[in-house]
């Protein structure tokens, strides 16, 4: 037999085995990075998601609280008719004020019911769905106010208010 054939020669089986283990190697690592880059850009997406929800959350707040301080403006003006004739007003009239008065572009209709009572319904643009009552009571020749509302946060958006589904 021929000694210079002795099949592959060991060099290039270890070099072969060195260059397969080095490519599976780098081929495992690309594809963990590469999840890991995929399982990163979920982890942003997300917090993009939660902060943004965060500030509708809080838009819807504060457009809640600045119509429920503008429709404040006929507390004034009930408690001041129920001092000088001593009935509650039956509607916007009764105070002066046009049928179609609006204290806030946030507003799409008030109403002035007997007994004290305030409603207000928002328009569709304010992306608040529900109505808002202001129920005035005399207690020990104080005006004290009841504010109530259909809308789920109305107890976070204005101190005294509650949720009445």
């Amino acid at each position: 037999m021929n000694e210079n054939n002795r099949g592959t020669p060991l060099w290039l089986i270890i070099g072969i085995a060195v260059c397969v283990s080095l490519l599976s190697i780098a081929v495992y690592d690309y594809l963990n990075k590469r999840y890991e880059r995929q399982e990163a850009r979920e982890i942003v997406e997300r917090h993009e998601q939660e902060k943004d929800t965060a500030a509708a959350a809080a838009v819807h707040k504060d457009r809640l609280r600045h119509a429920i301080n503008a429709g404040s403006v006929l507390k004034t003006y009930i408690a001041e008719y129920h001092a000088n004739t001593g009935e509650t007003p039956v509607d916007l009239d009764a105070l002066g004020l046009p049928p179609d008065w609006l204290p806030s572009d946030l507003l799409q209709e008030v109403e002035v019911r007997p007994g004290g009572l305030v409603v207000m319904h928002f328009t569709p643009e304010s992306g608040l769905q529900g109505e808002v009552r202001l129920q005035m009571r005399v207690d020990s020749a104080a005006y004290k106010w009841d504010c109530s509302g259909n809308i789920p946060d109305i107890a976070e958006a204005s101190d005294g208010c509650r949720y009445v589904p």
